[in-house]
């Protein structure tokens, strides 16, 4: 009888022991029906820290309400009028901690990478492809800042519905080559423009320097010449036959020139 007693309470201990767990911090805690036709959450049972239950009976889930970062690979959308733009986009998120029983009756799992590699997926592709059709090519590449909020709205709009919140999300969005290659070539082209509008610029100054220094010269010589003229006229009017009378006799040395043996003062014409 007594061994029976032990082994009683050994199986009540290991009973005790099996339905007590601990809801982690940063975790939701909820306490799931597993049997009974009220299978699922009591909306009322969210738990927090040690939690006791019935293991038969019931269950004890969690979620992790602290932000979690997604990164999908690359698929193909198109934009207004059919060209097609490669996304590889990231998002980061969390859980509603309010909903957590919502998002467990709705995906029946705790998992959040499953829930990140279905639901959540396809609710992007959706909202990528919903807004980048909105949008032509040269639209996409001029208002990118535009267009990424556009995609968060639509995004998070989705996503809260289904209990999550969305922090951010990055299309990294790549165009198709050839309109890489014709962006490259009307670049290159406004750059030559640019380079030929500077040389015409550099030439148009110096022509005008040219110019500016030609006048200046022209108007140099002019009023050298004036001032030639003018000095040329005064010198005129002081040369008077007294003057020319002055200018020999205080340039006569005193010394009579001499024609045959003897100086004389003039020379007898014949």
């Amino acid at each position: 009888m007594r061994t029976i007693k032990l082994l009683s309470l050994s199986i009540a201990i290991v009973a005790l022991l099996g339905s007590c767990t601990r809801v982690s911090v940063g975790y939701v805690g909820l306490k799931v029906n597993q049997t009974g036709d009220e299978r699922g959450v009591n909306p009322a049972e969210y738990v927090t820290g040690w939690v006791f239950y019935n293991p038969i009976g019931s269950d004890v889930v969690e979620f992790p309400t602290f932000m979690q970062h997604v990164e999908y690979s690359e698929f193909n959308i198109n934009a207004f009028g059919g060209s097609q733009f490669g996304i590889k986009p990231f998002i980061n998120y969390v859980v509603d901690a309010a909903k957590a029983d919502s998002i467990y009756m709705s995906f029946k799992t705790t998992d959040l990478e499953i829930i990140s590699t279905q639901y959540i997926r396809n609710a992007v592709y959706q909202s990528f492809t919903d807004v980048t059709g909105r949008y032509n090519p040269d639209e996409l590449l001029k208002n990118r800042e535009k267009y990424e909020k556009e995609v968060f709205t639509s995004l998070a709009k989705s996503l809260k519905t289904k209990g999550f919140f969305l922090q951010q999300v990055t299309s990294n969005l790549m165009p198709p080559a050839t309109l890489v290659a014709s962006i490259d070539a009307k670049n290159k082209a406004d750059q030559d423009a640019q380079a030929i509008q500077l040389q015409v610029a550099s030439a148009i100054a110096q022509a005008n320097k040219d110019i500016a220094k030609a006048k200046g010269d022209s108007a140099s010589n002019v009023i050298t010449a004036s001032g030639q003229a003018k000095a040329i006229k005064l010198l005129q009017l002081q040369i008077t036959p007294e003057y020319i009378e002055y200018i020999k006799w205080s340039s006569w040395d005193g010394k009579l020139p001499i024609y045959g043996q003897a100086p004389v003062m003039f020379k007898e014409a014949k």
